[in-house]
This record gives structure tokens, sequence and C-alpha cells, in this order.
């Protein structure tokens, strides 16, 4: 057994044939920093504030450029944490390293989830309101009705005997009757 390991460490190892390349510095391309200023900035997944948001980048750090909208307005971002790898970030906020960014061509506008629809039973619910004026507007008022009362005329008007007469009369009644009950009581 011993012969055919010695045998085997006798035999010659196989090189390399091509030069292996070695690495001394990271090229590095076109990227974007976040102004100092900005606390962080969003990353969308298209140019645009309808593009949902994706992710956050904070002041200072660092993005591999890809590309520019066609409206130079947006930067396509390397973003490493979304599905493609690939984010945008509005312009104004970062500073570019590269002049030079090819075009790139946006993806198509997102479509909304739902569509929103009106029930129409709660629209009749809370109708729409006068919508609010800044400055102040002049309202005609309603006109006044001032309430007016005829005289009472008619059959009964002279032969009606007054209501006043009646009570006066009654609590005479009861004043005599409380002191024919206090007198009989003696």
């Amino acid at each position: 057994m011993t012969g055919i390991y010695s045998a085997r460490a006798s035999m010659p190892r196989q090189q390399p044939t091509v030069a292996v390349p070695t690495v001394t510095s990271s090229p590095e391309g076109p990227s974007i920093r976040v102004n100092a200023d900005q606390t962080f900035i969003y990353v969308h997944t298209g140019p645009g504030q309808n593009y949902p948001v994706i992710g956050l980048i904070v002041a200072g750090q660092k993005a591999p450029a890809l590309a520019i909208s066609p409206d130079q307005q947006w930067i396509q971002i390397i973003y490493l944490s979304t599905q493609g790898n690939i984010g945008w970030i509005y312009a104004r906020v970062v500073s570019l390293t590269s002049t030079t960014l090819p075009v790139a061509t946006p993806p198509p506008t997102p479509t909304q989830k739902v569509t929103p629809t009106l029930d129409p039973t709660l629209a009749a619910r809370y109708p729409a309101g006068v919508p609010v004026t800044l400055e102040p507007t002049y309202t005609e008022p309603a006109p006044l009705i001032l309430p007016t009362y005829s005289s009472e005329s008619g059959a009964f008007s002279s032969t009606r005997f007054p209501i006043g007469f009646v009570i006066i009369g009654l609590a005479v009644i009861g004043l005599f009757g409380i002191m024919l009950s206090i007198l009989r009581s003696r």
C-alpha cells in the first residue's frame, strides 16, 4: 500500500494553462450619492411619484447609476433589495459622478389594483357640499316676511264672553268657599 501512495506523490501535477487574472482595484463607474441636506430619499419602481416606493437610501449613501429617464428628472440605479435589482430615484436630490448616462426606457405606468367606484347609496346619504372659497363672498339674505294679523270679524265676536271674567268669577267663588269652611270650623 505504501508503494501506491508514493507513486502518486511522485507524479507531476497539472498546472493551469492560462493566466489567472488578479484584481488590483475595483473599477468604479457612474454612481450617485445622496445629498447631505436630505435625511433620506425614496427609491421607486419607475421614474415618477406614481410608481410604488420599494425602499429608501439615507444621506451620504452611494449607489451605482445605470441610466437616466428621457426627461432627465430620474436616475436608474442598482438597488439590490428588490426584484430585478433596479430602482429609480429623483435626480435633484443626489449628486451624480458622471455627466453622461444612457437614456433608459421607463417601465409601464402601474395600473391601480382597485378601480374606485362610487356607491350610489353612499353618495345619496352624504351629498357633496358647497366648495369652500378663500375670499368672503356676499350672499343676498332671504326676504324678511313679517306676519300680519287681521282683526277678528264674524258673527260670534260680539256675543263672546271674555275669558278673563270667567277666571275672576271662579277665583271669587273659591275664596268665598274658603271663608265659609274657616268660619264653620270654629
